[in-house]
């Protein structure tokens, strides 16, 4: 079985990767009270209600921070 050194080992179900290219930018991930955010340094940016808002944050927060 090949690893990859840019990719994390997959989680249980109720996660969500974003990439640019091969850098991580942000998790989704959902728990109990909703879905959170983590931004690359394992940071809880923000919880959301569901999952497209989650992910809609998180495309927020990575823009603004290019900008």
């Amino acid at each position: 079985m090949t690893s990859y050194k840019h990719r994390p080992a997959r989680p249980p179900g109720g996660f969500q990767y974003l990439y640019d290219g091969r850098q991580l930018l942000a998790v989704v991930e959902r728990r109990r009270d909703g879905w959170h955010v983590f931004a690359r340094g394992r940071n809880d940016i923000g919880t959301c209600t569901d999952r497209e808002s989650a992910l809609r944050f998180a495309n927020a927060h990575i823009t603004a921070l290019s900008s």
